[in-house]
C-alpha cells in the first residue's frame, strides 16, 4: 500500500516537472511555438510561429520583433539581432 502511494506521488512530481519546463506542452502542440526560418547576414532573424490549443500564437514583441506577415498556419516575425525564441 505504501509503495503505491510513493509511486503515485513520484509520478505526479515527474509530470509536474515536465509541464513546468514547457517543452512537453510545445512539442505536443498545446501551446504555441516559434522556430527560426532564416538568419540574415547581420544576425537578424525571421521566425515562424505556430498557434497552439491554448493561447493562440506566441508574441515576440517583448523581444523587439515585429510582425512580418502570415501564410497558412504560420505567423512570421522579423527579429533584430541577438533575440531568442520562446
Amino acid at each position: 500500500m505504501v509503495f503505491r502511494v510513493v509511486f503515485a506521488a513520484g509520478l505526479v512530481l515527474v509530470l509536474m516537472a515536465a509541464i513546468a519546463n514547457g517543452a512537453v506542452l510545445r512539442r505536443t502542440g498545446l501551446t504555441g511555438s516559434c522556430s527560426i526560418v532564416r538568419s540574415g547576414p547581420a544576425g537578424a532573424q525571421l521566425e515562424a510561429c505556430r498557434t497552439g490549443w491554448f493561447g493562440g500564437y506566441p508574441t515576440l514583441a517583448s523581444k523587439g520583433c515585429s510582425v512580418a506577415g502570415s501564410a497558412g498556419k504560420d505567423e512570421y516575425w522579423s527579429c533584430p539581432p541577438n533575440t531568442t525564441t520562446p
